[in-house]
């Protein structure tokens, strides 16, 4: 472009030049400029961005209400999806917790903006398909997993429980949870996986275990502790997984689970007949009210009648965590007069069939004999004292060795028990039985009995103290005593590392620390050499932690384990 030089008739060239094309397009886009610095906000780009700005805003919002509401549905547990809701599912019918609930609270809340989205957003777009559902619960899931690893990895080492089950659907699932020890000081517990296997075979399971570590970022290398049921695919030192575990680092130091040997000590007790018989009659007197709502209400009825308290159904005998029938056995301690009362009604009464009325009176000669008397008061007493431990060591924060302690003061508590405290039973069960018109008898003696037991005794009682009280309590302490033996020689030594106290008071106050307080710091170096990071200060280290016990009163063991925990028990380099 050259510049204007030529200003002969000048006029007549400076009309020529307004009236082109180019000059046109120059003069509105010059006006266009001006009104957009004007008014920044009318100009075509920002409108433009205004309303992307609009709508980014409205499905954010949009998107928050559908994870809000999922959220809540996974949080409290409930089903999200119905029989039908997906595209061929009426507004007329049930589509399920999830939709209805997104519709309901659009509705109560007036959200005009969520009710146009339900019902005239694009399907493909509309974000609440059974896709889209599991898509966004996997991301809570990995967001909730993914904070339970920092944590994990911010404690340096952990360890592993993991048990099989089969699931409704017939699968075998593997849940796993790790072990940790949080900033605090204090022991966690986290959930964070149910895997699907096709065997549970050692090799299988340790592979899928060794996968999911991968899967998180958790070095193996780091894992201190594995615990598992008693099965051999679980716990075999060959085969098993915790062997091949062990084969992979050699600190992970398996302890099968206290609750499952506790468990395990319980079912092999009661497998003595005249307890095996006594179980499995309360079972079936459960299941024959469960099965019928008609007995079951008859029941209901008669315990409203005679106790005048409010009816509570009848408790199901768990079959396989036997420490959990407890409850069971004291709601059949409560109700057992209603219950006879019941099953006499029962194999009397017109209204009931044929079926109905035989079981009934088999179930009710069952439940009134002596043997079965003496037999529940016994069970439901030694539940009694071994149910709270029960529920202890299912606690997160507990650990081998006071888990070990427990069983220990539970199976002195039964070696100590006197003839007296069977006195009582045997005055409870006689007392149980004038309820109901049954006296308490011994069975009739013979020469030749092979089927139960039939020692001389002078008395009725000193006949269920010798077949039934003793027996009993002798099977329950070998059973615990067996399967609660020493502990992994490794967790003995580390146990050294806690001050031991001469006594405790009721409030759980120690007394003072034994004077022979000695830390066995040889083994400990050898086999945590590697963990610690100065190695050779070892045992200056233990000399001072004794050195700050002494003659120092603890506030409380608790306090007294955390401060072990936080303080000396130094936790590896990652």
């Amino acid at each position: 472009m050259s510049p204007f030089v030529d200003f002969n008739k000048p006029g007549e060239k400076i009309r020529a030049h307004a009236s082109t094309r180019y000059h046109q397009q120059a003069l509105t886009g010059l006006d266009d400029f001006v009104k957009a610095m004007e008014n920044p906000d009318q100009t075509v780009t920002s409108r433009m961005n205004d309303e992307l700005i609009r709508i980014r805003a409205e499905n954010t919002k949009k998107l928050t209400t559908i994870i809000s509401h999922l959220h809540y549905l996974a949080k409290q547990g409930l089903p999200i999806r119905g029989h039908r809701d997906d595209s061929t599912a009426s507004a007329d019918n049930n589509r399920g917790n999830f939709i209805e609930l997104l519709e309901h609270q659009a509705k109560v809340s007036n959200d005009t903006l969520m009710l146009k989205h339900i019902s005239s957003c694009s399907k493909n777009a509309r974000y609440t398909s059974k896709t889209v559902q599991n898509e966004l619960l996997q991301l809570m899931a990995d967001e909730i997993r993914g904070s339970i690893v920092k944590k994990v990895k911010k404690a340096g080492v952990f360890s592993i429980l993991a048990d099989e089950v089969t699931d409704l659907s017939n699968k075998e699932q593997l849940g796993v949870a790790l072990r940790y020890v949080d900033d605090q000081g204090k022991l966690a517990e986290e959930f964070v996986e149910f895997i699907q296997v096709d065997k549970i075979t050692g090799e299988v399971l340790s592979n899928e275990l060794v996968k999911l570590l991968e899967r998180l970022d958790l070095d193996i290398n780091m894992l201190r502790g594995q615990s598992y049921d008693g099965a051999a695919n679980m716990s075999s030192l060959r085969r098993g997984v915790a062997g091949r575990i062990l084969n992979i680092n050699d600190k992970a130091i398996y302890c099968h689970c206290s609750s499952h040997k506790l468990n395990l000590a319980i079912v092999r007790s009661c497998s003595i007949p005249i307890i095996r018989n006594t179980a499995d009659s309360m079972g079936e007197v459960a299941i024959f009210f469960k099965s019928s709502p008609k007995r079951e209400n008859m029941l209901c009825k008669v315990i409203t009648e005679t106790t005048g308290q409010r009816a509570t159904k009848i408790k199901n005998v768990c079959r396989t965590r036997w420490i959990e029938r407890h409850a069971a056995y004291n709601y059949f301690h409560q109700m057992y007069v209603p219950i006879v009362s019941t099953l006499e009604e029962i194999s009397t009464s017109a209204d009931y069939d044929v079926d109905s009325k035989t079981k009934a009176n088999g179930m009710l000669r069952q439940i009134t004999s002596s043997d079965f008397i003496i037999s529940f008061i016994v069970l439901h007493h030694v539940m009694g004292i071994l149910y709270p431990v029960s529920k202890q060591l299912q606690g997160r924060a507990m650990d081998v060795i006071v888990a070990h302690t427990m069983v220990e003061g539970v199976i002195q508590n039964f070696k100590t028990t006197t003839d007296a405290v069977f006195t009582k039973l045997f005055e409870k069960a006689t007392s149980l039985g004038s309820e109901v018109g049954v006296e308490i008898r011994k069975p009739r003696i013979s020469g030749r009995q092979v089927h139960r037991s039939n020692p001389p005794s002078a008395s009725v009682e000193e006949h269920f103290r010798i077949t039934v009280f003793r027996p009993f309590l002798d099977f329950i302490i070998q059973e615990l005593t067996s399967r609660f033996s020493e502990p992994n020689p490794i967790i003995c030594h580390l146990s050294t590392i806690i001050p031991p106290l001469t006594g405790i008071t009721e409030d759980g106050d120690a007394c003072s620390i034994e004077s022979d307080w000695t830390i066995d710091t040889d083994a400990l170096f050898t086999f945590y050499y590697d963990d610690l990071p100065m190695p050779t200060f070892l045992d200056a280290e233990a000399e001072r932690w004794k050195a700050e016990w002494m003659g120092k009163r603890p506030a409380s063991v608790q306090e007294l384990y955390m401060v072990v925990i936080c303080n000396f028990i130094t936790r590896p380099h990652p």
